[in-house]
């Protein structure tokens, strides 16, 4: 990859932004595959207590989880994949946001190349999530990504 001026581009700039989204990536599949074994668990919990010598009585308490997991299972667990997906594309958005804002700092002439020619920036000194405006104020990266685009 290179840049417009042909110096290439260097993507070390890029790894904590992957790396950020890898680990989330990563913790996403592990708490989808613990919450199903847990949840396949939780539904034979009431039967598992009864074979250990618990009455009815004793195990009614645990029904309503039981039943409520079984559910879920059984249905191929609906709920728990879409707050996954939720915020697995909730980590994309910002990878590809980190992505931008790693090129721009680690080389802001790209912002001179005709491709960004009717995008307005502002140039702040990005640290801890928040940048300093101009003005003095202060604002969110997100602010500090897109100031305006012109039509």
């Amino acid at each position: 990859m290179s840049s417009k001026a042909g110096r290439p581009v260097q993507l070390g700039c890029l790894m904590e932004p992957y790396q950020t989204w890898l680990e989330y990536s990563e913790g996403t599949e592990a708490l989808v595959h613990l919450t199903h074994e847990g949840y396949w668990h939780i539904s034979r919990y009431p039967e598992t207590l009864h074979a250990l010598g618990y009455s009815e009585e004793e195990t009614a308490g645990h029904r309503w989880k039981a039943d409520t997991a079984a559910v879920e299972a059984n249905e191929g667990f609906p709920t728990l994949h879409a707050h996954a997906l939720l915020g697995l594309w909730g980590a994309f958005e910002r990878l590809v946001e980190d992505t931008f804002v790693a090129l721009i700092v680690d080389q802001p002439e790209l912002l001179e190349s005709e491709q960004f020619a009717k995008v307005k920036l502002i140039r702040p000194g990005i640290s801890g999530g928040f940048v300093s405006r101009e003005d003095g104020s202060h604002g969110s990266r997100n602010e500090a990504l897109l100031g305006g685009v012109e039509a």
